[in-house]
Protein backbone atom coordinates (compact mmCIF):
# COMPACT_ATOMS: atom_id res chain seq x y z
CA UNK A 1 0.00 0.00 0.00
CA UNK A 2 1.47 3.77 -0.85
CA UNK A 3 0.43 4.82 2.73
CA UNK A 4 2.53 2.09 4.08
CA UNK A 5 4.96 2.61 2.12
CA UNK A 6 4.86 6.38 2.89
CA UNK A 7 5.39 5.57 6.68
CA UNK A 8 8.35 3.79 5.97
CA UNK A 9 10.03 6.41 4.03
CA UNK A 10 9.30 8.86 6.75
CA UNK A 11 10.08 6.88 9.63
CA UNK A 12 13.68 6.52 8.14
CA UNK A 13 14.27 10.02 7.15
CA UNK A 14 13.29 11.13 10.13
CA UNK A 15 13.61 8.88 13.14
CA UNK A 16 14.57 11.56 15.77
CA UNK A 17 10.84 12.18 15.56
CA UNK A 18 8.74 8.95 14.20
CA UNK A 19 8.70 6.43 16.96
CA UNK A 20 5.37 4.94 16.26
CA UNK A 21 3.47 3.66 13.08
CA UNK A 22 -0.40 2.72 13.49
CA UNK A 23 -1.78 0.67 11.15
CA UNK A 24 -5.32 2.00 11.11
CA UNK A 25 -7.40 4.48 13.12
CA UNK A 26 -10.65 2.65 14.46
CA UNK A 27 -10.97 0.83 11.76
CA UNK A 28 -12.18 -2.66 13.34
CA UNK A 29 -14.95 -1.12 15.18
CA UNK A 30 -18.20 -2.65 13.83
CA UNK A 31 -20.58 -0.12 13.81
CA UNK A 32 -18.43 2.10 11.94
CA UNK A 33 -19.77 -0.28 9.12
CA UNK A 34 -19.02 2.72 6.10
CA UNK A 35 -15.07 1.97 6.89
CA UNK A 36 -14.38 -1.14 8.87
CA UNK A 37 -11.66 -3.22 8.17
CA UNK A 38 -11.55 -6.73 9.37
CA UNK A 39 -7.91 -7.44 12.23
CA UNK A 40 -6.69 -10.05 9.53
CA UNK A 41 -6.28 -6.89 7.27
CA UNK A 42 -4.49 -4.75 9.94
CA UNK A 43 -2.90 -8.07 11.06
CA UNK A 44 -1.41 -8.07 7.26
CA UNK A 45 0.12 -5.18 7.44
CA UNK A 46 1.77 -5.24 11.13
CA UNK A 47 3.68 -8.20 10.54
CA UNK A 48 4.64 -6.30 7.16
CA UNK A 49 6.04 -3.62 9.23
CA UNK A 50 7.40 -6.38 11.63
CA UNK A 51 9.36 -8.07 9.21
CA UNK A 52 10.83 -5.20 8.14
CA UNK A 53 12.20 -4.28 11.30
CA UNK A 54 13.79 -7.82 11.19
CA UNK A 55 15.42 -7.47 7.75
CA UNK A 56 16.84 -3.84 9.26
CA UNK A 57 14.79 -1.98 6.86
CA UNK A 58 12.46 0.26 9.65
CA UNK A 59 14.46 0.82 12.83
CA UNK A 60 13.81 -2.03 15.30
CA UNK A 61 13.26 1.35 18.41
CA UNK A 62 9.85 1.77 16.36
CA UNK A 63 6.75 0.60 17.71
CA UNK A 64 3.90 -1.18 15.55
CA UNK A 65 0.39 -0.73 16.75
CA UNK A 66 -3.10 -0.02 15.56
CA UNK A 67 -5.03 2.73 17.32
CA UNK A 68 -8.97 1.30 18.09
CA UNK A 69 -11.61 1.21 20.29
CA UNK A 70 -11.52 -0.66 23.42
CA UNK A 71 -14.14 -2.82 22.03
CA UNK A 72 -12.06 -3.53 19.08
CA UNK A 73 -8.98 -4.97 21.30
CA UNK A 74 -11.39 -7.64 23.03
CA UNK A 75 -12.66 -5.55 25.60
CA UNK A 76 -16.22 -5.27 24.48
CA UNK A 77 -18.77 -8.00 23.37
CA UNK A 78 -17.34 -11.30 22.39
CA UNK A 79 -18.09 -10.67 18.70
CA UNK A 80 -15.10 -9.39 18.55
CA UNK A 81 -13.11 -12.18 20.02
CA UNK A 82 -11.93 -13.96 16.84
CA UNK A 83 -8.22 -15.39 16.30
CA UNK A 84 -6.81 -13.03 14.15
CA UNK A 85 -7.51 -10.60 16.82
CA UNK A 86 -5.76 -12.88 18.93
CA UNK A 87 -2.66 -12.47 16.36
CA UNK A 88 -3.25 -8.90 16.08
CA UNK A 89 -2.69 -7.98 19.95
CA UNK A 90 0.30 -10.98 19.76
CA UNK A 91 2.25 -8.98 17.18
CA UNK A 92 1.80 -5.67 18.14
CA UNK A 93 4.67 -4.19 20.40
CA UNK A 94 1.78 -2.31 22.43
CA UNK A 95 -2.05 -1.45 22.59
CA UNK A 96 -3.70 1.81 21.39
CA UNK A 97 -6.67 1.56 23.17
CA UNK A 98 -9.58 4.59 22.71
CA UNK A 99 -12.09 5.61 25.03
CA UNK A 100 -15.16 7.77 25.82
CA UNK A 101 -16.37 8.67 28.77
CA UNK A 102 -17.67 11.74 26.94
CA UNK A 103 -18.46 11.15 23.82
CA UNK A 104 -20.47 7.66 24.67
CA UNK A 105 -23.25 9.64 26.43
CA UNK A 106 -24.77 10.51 23.27
CA UNK A 107 -26.12 6.81 23.95
CA UNK A 108 -26.23 7.19 27.65
CA UNK A 109 -27.13 10.63 28.34
CA UNK A 110 -27.96 10.45 32.17
CA UNK A 111 -24.35 9.86 32.13
CA UNK A 112 -23.34 13.02 33.03
CA UNK A 113 -26.25 14.81 35.19
CA UNK A 114 -26.95 15.09 38.07
CA UNK A 115 -27.47 12.23 40.05
CA UNK A 116 -30.11 12.03 42.79
CA UNK A 117 -28.13 11.80 45.53
CA UNK A 118 -25.92 14.55 44.29
CA UNK A 119 -28.38 17.14 44.37
CA UNK A 120 -26.85 18.79 47.45
CA UNK A 121 -23.60 19.13 46.32
CA UNK A 122 -22.28 22.37 45.42
CA UNK A 123 -21.31 23.34 41.73
CA UNK A 124 -17.65 22.16 42.24
CA UNK A 125 -18.97 18.96 43.84
CA UNK A 126 -21.40 18.21 41.11
CA UNK A 127 -18.77 18.54 38.30
CA UNK A 128 -15.95 16.51 40.47
CA UNK A 129 -18.77 13.67 40.83
CA UNK A 130 -19.22 13.49 37.32
CA UNK A 131 -15.61 13.36 36.32
CA UNK A 132 -14.98 10.83 39.06
CA UNK A 133 -17.74 8.66 36.83
CA UNK A 134 -15.68 9.44 33.72
CA UNK A 135 -12.43 7.92 34.83
CA UNK A 136 -14.22 4.90 36.53
CA UNK A 137 -15.51 4.74 32.98
CA UNK A 138 -12.34 4.47 31.22
CA UNK A 139 -10.78 2.65 33.69
CA UNK A 140 -13.49 -0.31 33.34
CA UNK A 141 -12.74 -0.20 29.20
CA UNK A 142 -8.81 -0.07 29.95
CA UNK A 143 -9.22 -3.08 32.60
CA UNK A 144 -11.53 -4.80 30.02
CA UNK A 145 -8.86 -4.40 27.24
CA UNK A 146 -6.26 -5.86 29.67
CA UNK A 147 -8.30 -8.51 30.81
CA UNK A 148 -8.80 -9.98 27.16
CA UNK A 149 -5.67 -9.41 26.31
CA UNK A 150 -4.32 -11.79 29.16
CA UNK A 151 -7.18 -14.19 28.42
CA UNK A 152 -5.14 -15.06 25.34
CA UNK A 153 -1.40 -15.61 27.32
CA UNK A 154 -0.38 -11.95 25.91
CA UNK A 155 1.13 -8.67 28.65
CA UNK A 156 1.90 -6.09 26.71
CA UNK A 157 1.66 -1.97 27.82
CA UNK A 158 -1.45 -0.51 27.12
CA UNK A 159 -1.69 3.00 26.06
CA UNK A 160 -4.83 5.03 25.79
CA UNK A 161 -4.21 6.44 22.63
CA UNK A 162 -7.26 8.80 22.39
CA UNK A 163 -10.14 10.04 24.91
CA UNK A 164 -12.59 12.12 24.80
Amino acid sequence: APEIEEAVRLTNQYPEIVKIIAVGNEAMVKWATSYYVTPNIILKWVNHLQNLKKENKLSKNVWITSSDNFASWGGGDAEYHVDDLSQLIKSVDYISMHTYPMHDTHYNPVFWGVKENELKLSEKEKIDAAMLRARDYTIKQYESVVKYMQSIGVNKPVHIGEMT
